[in-house]
């Protein structure tokens, strides 16, 4: 028997790089382990992935998590609560993909993947594969839909109370 292949998948990296990308246009940058890949390393239950992310929140003050999916975002809201953290008193959690809500948790702030279109523009390029097999692969990017919810709050920020002390 061959033994399952590990490997991160190509959206995983995606994302990533688009978090980078938002965190480097906003003049902020990675905290290199202020960050828990839990695809690359994975725990065995929620309790020990919550009590990684805790452990950087408390470590780097983190005011905010981004989650890689709104699953992760469900589950972690879920551990935090737990450890009697409040969201997004205490901290915010943003999600990706626009799952639908657990009736137990607030709307999540996330960016809604247009499933839709991207199943739309699969087929189209499904068909033109099947029609042309030769032609180049293309990379089609759609562009999410941010959905406000109940799990972020406004934070000022350091360079702001930095600047209002020196006055």
């Amino acid at each position: 028997s061959i033994p399952p292949v590990k490997a991160t998948p190509s959206w995983v990296h995606s994302r990533f790089g688009g978090f980078l990308q938002a965190l480097t246009r906003e003049g902020l940058s990675l905290i290199p382990d202020a960050y828990v890949n839990v695809l690359k390393h994975p725990v065995s239950d929620k309790s020990q992935e919550t009590e990684a992310v805790l452990e950087r929140i408390r470590k780097h003050r983190l005011t905010a998590v981004v989650c890689g999916t709104d699953f992760l975002a469900f589950r972690l809201i879920d551990g935090l609560h737990a450890h009697g953290m409040r969201v997004p008193e205490d901290v915010s959690i943003t999600g990706f993909d626009g799952s639908p809500v657990p009736t137990e948790q607030a709307e999540l702030t996330t960016i809604r993947a247009p499933l839709h279109e991207m199943g739309v523009a699969a087929l189209i390029r499904l068909e033109n594969r099947v029609k042309a097999p030769s032609r180049p692969i293309r990379h089609v990017l759609h562009q999410g839909i941010f959905v406000p919810g109940a799990t972020i709050s406004a934070i000022e920020r350091v360079e702001s109370k930095q600047k209002t002390k020196r006055k």
